[in-house]
């Protein structure tokens, strides 16, 4: 499926990947934003040790205009090959003395847990990362907020749809070992270039797992796990629906996917109750693509199938118990009836010759 995406801003569900930072321990900034994350450090020597009582070093970013913070969450442009455009961002230092910040900007991407993340300043971008231009660092005074422009520029031939960076202000400790330790605060900037776009999702590696309840009169529970991967350009959600075909399965159940950006992937957990384990279980799961504000776009479902032959085994369990003492009783049974017959034959047999001896006379003598 291909999407026509004019230059207009599209609606997002994103939010902030963080917007306040702290050194060396977690301490919320007041008035602080949603954020994922908290950037922690630690002031050290001059030999490289961190210090018996660090500073603790608080900080905050968000997007700006040149008069200071507007009020946005993160920065969303729809822009054109070739176009450019300018934004600020605003840091504000907590801290009783001056600190120095190193600028970030880098490719974005969502983690399993759907927290937003950029890529470590090791790894190169190759995305919306590199179309940042910022300055290297900002210098910000006790308790005042530094506003700092950036430039963002959209390369001759890249490729329709959505694209995904973040921009942070970064402070670099020493942590255990020595070994320096970056924390990042910042906000995610979102691009859209217009053209068509294709909007596809994929879904692999779909497991079944049974959980039985060992109570034999109850049924147990069928849990799915699947991957779903956005294989197109453009930001997708999805509606998900697991189809389960087995004795006592339910209705399925339709559940919004949280939004899953160009080339993500994520990892689902479903769990059907009131499954009895009579046979075979055929698990079908399907996705169909949702545009950010909920509407569905028209793009082809995505869907996987798997099955699993479900095992008894507390029936059996329990039916095994019941034979095993029904086999029991019966063998005591026959062992009691053995004995007494066995009794009864020995009575027999002593008055038989009981008998016999009365009316047998007893030998004449011999003269």
């Amino acid at each position: 499926m291909r999407l026509a995406i004019t230059a207009r801003r599209l609606l997002g569900s994103a939010v902030a990947f963080a917007v306040v930072g702290c050194a060396a321990v977690a301490v919320a900034a007041p008035g602080s934003g949603t954020g994922i994350a908290a950037g922690r450090t630690a002031r050290s020597t001059a030999a490289g040790t961190p210090s018996p009582a660090p500073d603790v070093i608080t900080w905050s970013v968000r997007p700006a205009d040149a008069a200071g913070p507007d009020g946005r969450a993160w920065v969303e442009q729809t822009l054109s090959p070739g176009e450019s455009v300018t934004e600020h961002l605003a840091i504000h230092s907590y801290a009783t003395e001056p600190v120095t910040f190193t600028m970030r900007a880098a490719d974005g991407y969502l983690t399993d847990t759907g927290r937003f993340t950029i890529v470590d300043s090791d790894q190169a971008s190759t995305d919306a990362g590199a179309w940042i231009k910022v300055q290297e660092t900002v210098d910000v005074q006790p308790g005042a907020t530094a506003i700092v422009p950036f430039t963002l520029t959209v390369p001759q031939g890249a490729r329709p749809g959505d694209h995904a960076a973040g921009i942070a202000a970064a402070l670099t400790s020493a942590g255990n070992g020595g070994v320096g330790v970056e924390s990042r605060v910042g906000f995610r900037v979102l691009v859209t270039v217009p053209g068509e776009a294709a909007a596809a999702l994929e879904i692999s590696q779909l497991r079944i797992q049974y959980s039985p309840s060992w109570n034999p009169l109850k049924p147990g529970t069928l849990v799915t796990t699947y991957r779903v991967t956005n294989r197109g350009h453009v930001r997708l959600q999805a509606n998900l629906r697991v189809i389960v075909r087995a004795p006592g399965s339910v209705d399925p159940k339709v559940v919004v996917m949280p939004e899953l950006l160009p080339g993500g992937s994520r990892t689902i957990r479903s769990t059907v109750s009131g499954v009895w384990p009579w046979g075979r279980a055929d698990v079908s799961v399907e996705a169909t693509p949702l545009a950010r504000a909920g509407v569905d776009i028209g793009a082809e479902q995505a869907d996987a199938r798997a099955s699993a032959w479900l095992v008894p085994w507390p029936q059996l369990l329990w039916l095994a118990m019941v034979l095993l003492v029904i086999v029991s009783i019966r063998g005591g049974r026959r062992r009691q009836h053995r004995r007494w017959a066995g009794r009864l034959d020995q009575a027999r047999a002593e008055g038989r010759a009981q008998a016999l001896a009365e009316v047998t006379p007893p030998p004449e003598p011999v003269a």
